[in-house]
């Protein structure tokens, strides 16, 4: 697993959000500049300690917080160390934070939240004003109770009475800096109102499922994005069923059991690494999908072909491109990328520039488009066809012209020729619009 420290990506991110369908992108201020805002409508930092919160996490400080943020709708909120200069423990069960607040640990030694809280919210973001924004955390660990259970330990978008309109900039978003949460059954879940939140130099680990954005919630075309994160150690890494655009860049989701799941994935990533162990998918969507990947490692585990790790979509509708992936398996003969759509669906897969060490395969069981913009090199391995018969062959049209396959019963094969069965030649075959023909 890599570690990233913050830098900013906003140009990769960018890129990738003009890709998505637009958005802009505002950098993250730095905490002393966003500190400057949040004076312009409230006194000031405020010290949580003064409110009576406990340092030392001996007493709860839930009641304490929430009064310190209910006394000042716009402020930033710090969270002291304790008296002897030990990181600051705060016990809380759940707090609610306004889109105006922001949660300030100390810069050189991050403030805790421990949530006992095996069933609640442990910190509850939501929008009473959203025409203005300085809201987000910076240097906060949130210490859940463990997987088990329903707890949450960030929940964005607490309002669902009001769902905001329209795809919202990154302005509008939390900025989330330095924040590490951990020990949750959901790390973060999105709610209405999720907007277009920022991590940047995060860690999300040892929860059951990452980030969520699940099924059901109202998606306005929201964003998230995240930048020098890395995302590891949870059940799922990113649970998407809203259809939320994830724009991940210089960022690591390793040793998940699954990276990405869900039934509506928009997912955008640029200079990303993933570890899978063996036994595990890094991809794992059961309805829609939406890829576009660029600089991408992945690290497929696993020792023997029935417990290696891969790439696997299953896809009701897709369009996957990845251009430029370095892909490496530990197992010779295991699928790094396995296609089953579902019945009546044809997904769409661009491969370009792909190298690895040349284990592992593409397998493609159905109805998938695998094209090839430039060539692959797998030092050698290969791009794995279907093989079948010519007889049976799919009738080649317009709906499957630029498909490809590879049958085993040619008979003295010509390039560009159409292929004719009856033969012993295998030879990969190509549907240019009116009929297959050798390659």
């Amino acid at each position: 697993m890599r570690k990233f420290r913050t830098r900013h990506a906003a140009s990769l991110i960018a890129s990738l959000i003009a890709a998505a369908g637009g958005a802009s992108l505002a950098r993250a201020q730095p905490l002393s500049s966003t500190n400057d805002a949040l004076r312009g409508r409230s006194s000031g930092i405020v010290n949580v300690v003064s409110y009576g919160a406990d340092p030392t996490g001996k007493t709860d400080s839930t009641a304490s917080i929430q009064a310190a943020l209910d006394a000042h709708r716009y402020g930033a909120f710090e969270f002291p160390a304790q008296p002897n200069g030990a990181p600051g423990i705060y016990r809380i069960s759940s707090i609610k934070v306004l889109k105006t607040q922001r949660l300030v640990g100390p810069e050189t030694t991050a403030a805790r939240l421990t949530c006992v809280s095996q069933s609640a919210a442990c910190v509850v973001i939501s929008d009473p004003d959203s025409s203005y924004t300085a809201g987000g955390m910076d240097n906060i660990t949130i210490q859940g109770p463990g997987a088990a259970g329903s707890s949450i330990g960030l929940y964005l978008g607490g309002d669902p009475k009001s769902v905001v309109s329209g795809r919202r900039n990154f302005a509008d978003g939390e900025v989330f800096g330095n924040l590490l949460v951990t020990g949750f059954h959901i790390g973060v879940s999105f709610g209405n109102n999720a907007w277009a939140d920022r991590f940047e130099g995060s860690l999300i680990m040892g929860n059951g499922t990452g980030i969520d954005a699940p099924l059901g919630i109202s998606d306005s075309g929201e964003a998230t994005a995240i930048t020098d994160t890395t995302i590891a150690n949870n059940g799922v890494g990113i649970q998407d069923d809203a259809g939320f655009e994830f724009l991940v860049t210089n960022s690591a989701l390793d040793y998940n059991q699954t990276a990405v799941a869900g039934g509506r994935i928009n997912f955008f990533a640029s200079n990303v690494h993933f570890e899978q162990r063996g036994g595990n998918f890094v991809f794992a969507p059961y309805g829609a999908v939406n890829l576009l990947m660029d600089n991408i490692t992945f690290l497929l585990g696993g020792t023997k072909g029935s417990d290696a790790s891969m790439i696997g979509l299953w896809p009701q509708g897709a369009n996957v491109k990845i251009d430029g992936a370095s892909i490496w398996s530990n197992h010779p003969v295991a699928n790094f990328l396995f296609i089953d759509p579902h019945a009546g669906h044809a997904p769409q897969v661009m491969l370009t520039g792909i190298g690895g060490n040349g284990n592992g395969k593409i397998r493609n069981l159905t109805n998938a488009t695998v094209q090839r913009a430039s060539p692959v090199n797998l030092r050698g391995g290969g791009l794995r066809l279907p093989l079948t018969s010519v007889a049976s062959l799919p009738a080649c049209n317009r709906a499957t012209e630029g498909e490809m396959k590879a049958v085993s019963d040619a008979e003295a094969p010509r390039y560009n020729g159409i292929v004719k069965g009856g033969g012993a030649v295998s030879v990969p075959v190509y549907c240019n619009g009116s009929a297959w023909t050798a390659r």
